[in-house]
């Protein structure tokens, strides 16, 4: 069956979260004659997530699909999602976001309106405490995955990365299709959780196509922070990480910059000169830096020594499915699709 839109959420041992996204989702309000379709792909939980889907199913008034994605990795789960995707529009978005009730309505209004193939919108935080008073500034919510541009709809052919975030991206499949899906050596994997990166290299192809990407600052969603985010202990690791996975992104090989390496020295002491002057922003703010390009020296020490050089396009968009994940797409209604 044909749809306009295909929802993606990709899951990995979270299923408390999980059940309030699918219950947004659920009740997403369009006008009448738009098809939807709620894809749910599990990447080898081991909690009660099959079982999630399979409730909130039943109370959904869209179908939604479970979908099993044996190889471990999110960018494996997403490109999975949109082989499997019916619709012309493939939305994304996480397993711990809450969609606001015409989120989808005004994705899909504005893709037909402006004839757009990106699109994407705000990003606010829900806070499960107050946040603490240096996470109030918003240049240090970025490792958040927080956005706002503003109460202005954007229309430009000229975005990079970072224009939109993986948790609120809508694109549209045949693009998605051309330029091969997420790179599969980028975005949370196994024991590398933390490992970043698969959304914005995506959007920076897409970027590179010239198309027309639109910001709707209609089209909300509310990002679940809990009280361990809030920690700069969350922030360290978040960056440290987003350093790895700029180094693998960017690198063309397998060199180490000696002025990465004393730069990334001088942060460290900046950090330290700042807490002991209790100037807890300018300290921040030299972690932001520091702990990154930490992360990059890491990473590039590591290929030097190993020789391992960097892919310019790990496997992206796989053709084939595997035998294991062709058995375990359900419509939940007890039928199983090859």
């Amino acid at each position: 069956m044909k749809f306009d839109i295909s929802v993606v959420v990709c899951t990995y041992n979270r299923c408390e979260s999980l059940k309030d996204t699918l219950g947004a989702l659920s009740k997403q309000q369009i006008a009448d004659g738009i098809l939807l379709e709620i894809l749910v792909v599990d990447n080898n939980s081991h909690d009660a997530t099959k079982k999630v889907i399979e409730e909130e199913a039943q109370r959904s008034r869209w179908p939604m699909k479970y979908i099993f994605e044996g190889n471990q990795g999110k960018s494996y789960a997403l490109n999975r999602a949109i082989k499997e995707a019916c619709g012309e529009l493939v939305v994304f978005t996480d397993d711990d976001v809450l969609p606001s009730r015409h989120w989808v309505s005004n994705l899909w209004n504005a893709y037909r309106e402006h004839n757009a193939q990106v699109l994407g919108g705000p990003i606010r935080p829900l806070w499960e405490n107050r946040p603490p008073q240096w996470l109030q500034n918003q240049q240090f919510q970025d490792y958040l995955a927080l956005l706002d541009r503003g109460s202005k709809l954007i229309l430009t052919e000229n975005f990079g990365s970072d224009f939109l975030y993986g948790a609120n991206l809508a694109v549209k499949r045949s693009l998605l299709l051309k330029i091969g899906g997420f790179r599969t050596d980028l975005g949370p994997n196994g024991e590398k959780m933390m490992m970043r990166g698969e959304d914005s290299e995506l959007v920076g192809r897409l970027g590179e196509q010239h198309v027309l990407g639109v910001y709707i600052p209609e089209a909300i969603i509310h990002h679940k922070v809990s009280a361990a985010r809030m920690k700069l202990s969350y922030l360290r690791k978040w960056r440290f990480w987003a350093g790895i996975s700029w180094a693998i992104k960017n690198g063309s090989s397998p060199r180490i910059p000696l002025w990465l390496v004393w730069e990334c020295s001088s942060y460290f002491v900046g950090v330290f000169f700042f807490w002991i002057t209790r100037n807890q922003i300018r300290q921040v703010s030299c972690e932001r830096i520091a702990w990154f390009q930490l992360g990059m020296n890491k990473e590039l020490i590591t290929r030097f020594i190993t020789r391992k050089k960097f892919s310019s396009c790990e496997p992206l968009l796989q053709a084939k499915a595997s035998e294991e994940t062709k058995e375990t797409v359900l419509d939940l209604t007890g039928q199983s699709h090859d």
